[in-house]
């Protein structure tokens, strides 16, 4: 925190210069976060040094420092399948006390004038809960909710669009329509987004990406050329450049894609980095994940315009593996 005071110039620059949205949630939503440390002062954050106590004060001072497009305000997630009602309903009523402060103390800092403030909806799996936090939450100036799922457990899909259905018919105004989660990518795309109009959740490419994966799954429904159907069966969703058998493949990392590390490197040199745990292989894994997932998205929302979705489904579940690797 003392750190974003004294490169707030340089932080600021960083994240405005360019011409994207910038996020800031309250945990890292791709590990588990410890359960049992978060209190009605604030939220426990966790890093490599440890565990720190972050209070709403000290949050939005942190946003003013980086300035984002969007922030979370500070919750209580401390919920799992194991909690009672009791316990849900204290993490909503902490949580809406935290966004009160938050809301009062942004609607006071000039440097957040043009940032976002979404809201989070509590309660573990308790919908009685869940169904306050989400009228309650609704009720502030927030500018979206964000249905948090797996800090302290995940909770099964079938279980969130229900509880998110619930939302959407009970609520006027905005529309709660994110998932803060990291789910496997064929758990997430099982379900209908047509239905649903909800956004999905972007960790499972970073997911990939620490794996040391490259996602390779084909999304052109259209091309149906036995070469393409070949190719889909064998690979999967995705390949591991840290296979040996990548060793000596000069071949792009993906042939025919067009993002900046297909284009500009091979699957020998990404394994190399791995190998040789280079900070560049991250890098160029996430820019190539990334740009295949959103491509996948423009497909998917391209399928349902056309109503073309059950063709590109068909063709996902083609490519599924014996196994999907872990979340």
């Amino acid at each position: 925190m003392e750190r974003t005071k004294k490169w707030k110039p340089l932080c600021v620059h960083s994240i405005r210069k360019r011409d994207f949205l910038v996020y800031i949630s309250v945990h890292d939503t791709g590990i588990e976060i410890p359960s049992g440390y978060n209190t009605k002062a604030g939220t426990a954050v966790w890093n490599k040094a440890g565990k720190k106590l972050i209070e709403p004060q000290q949050f939005v001072k942190c946003q003013e420092a980086f300035r984002p497009t969007f922030y979370q305000a500070l919750s209580d997630s401390d919920t799992d399948k194991n909690s009672g009602k009791k316990r849900a309903m204290k993490a909503v009523d902490r949580t809406l006390d935290f966004l009160d402060t938050i809301l009062e103390l942004h609607k006071k800092s000039e440097r957040l004038r043009d940032v976002g403030v979404f809201g989070s909806v509590e309660g573990g799996f308790h919908e009685e809960a869940r169904m306050r936090s989400a009228r309650e939450t609704a009720a502030r100036n927030v500018d979206a909710g964000i249905l948090n799922t797996n800090v302290c457990g995940y909770h099964p899909l079938t279980y969130l669009f229900n509880v998110y259905k619930l939302n959407r018919n009970s609520i006027s105004g905005n529309v709660f329509n994110i998932i803060q989660a990291a789910y496997g990518f064929l758990s997430i795309f099982s379900y209908q987004y047509k239905e649903l109009e909800m956004n999905p959740p972007f960790f499972y490419p970073w997911l990939v990406t620490e794996r040391g994966g490259a996602l390779v799954f084909s999304f052109q429904y259209d091309n149906n050329s036995e070469n393409e159907r070949e190719a889909r069966s064998t690979d999967g969703f995705e390949i591991s450049l840290k296979d040996k058998s990548m060793f000596e493949d000069f071949g792009a990392p993906v042939p025919g894609c067009s993002c900046y590390t297909c284009q500009n490197f091979t699957r020998s040199y990404i394994h190399h980095l791995l190998n040789t745990s280079e900070l560049l292989a991250p890098v160029l894994l996430m820019i190539h994940n990334f740009h295949h997932y959103f491509e996948f998205f423009e497909s998917l929302r391209s399928s349902l315009k056309t109503d073309q979705f059950l063709k590109l489904k068909t063709l996902i579940l083609e490519q599924r593996p014996s196994q999907e690797p872990p979340k």
